[in-house]
């Protein structure tokens, strides 16, 4: 099955990118992409988790948040990589896929650019 990622993820991975590029971020290196998640439905977040898990994502930063009188479950999933948009978009598609099937919201991306002695 084929999931169309929106337009406005594509526009908001571009812009990411672009300002990667403009801080000069070597984008040749292996970098943890961050992929943000939430729902009012901690079950279905859960279930998101264990399938995303099972795709060798790193699951971390589990929380409970209280906005507006709501309460919010949220994690973040990690994967180590290259950063295109092709790359990007790939993972999406998959991610886009499981949110369709669990109904969990996606809160975007981002990157820890910091080098680390290797």
């Amino acid at each position: 099955m084929s999931i169309e990622i929106p337009q406005d993820v594509i526009e908001m991975n571009r812009e990411i990118i672009e300002a990667l590029n403009n801080d000069q971020i070597d984008l040749s290196r292996k970098y943890t992409v961050e992929h943000h998640f939430s729902s009012t439905n901690f079950t279905q977040l859960e279930k998101l988790a264990v399938d995303l898990f099972q795709d060798d994502f790193e699951i971390i930063d589990p929380d409970e948040i209280e906005e507006n009188g709501i309460k919010f479950f949220c994690f973040d999933a990690l994967k180590e990589c290259r950063i295109s948009a092709e790359t990007i978009l790939a993972q999406q598609s998959k991610i886009f896929e499981r949110l369709q099937k669990f109904h969990v919201n996606y809160d975007g991306w981002g990157v820890d650019t910091t080098v680390y002695d290797e």
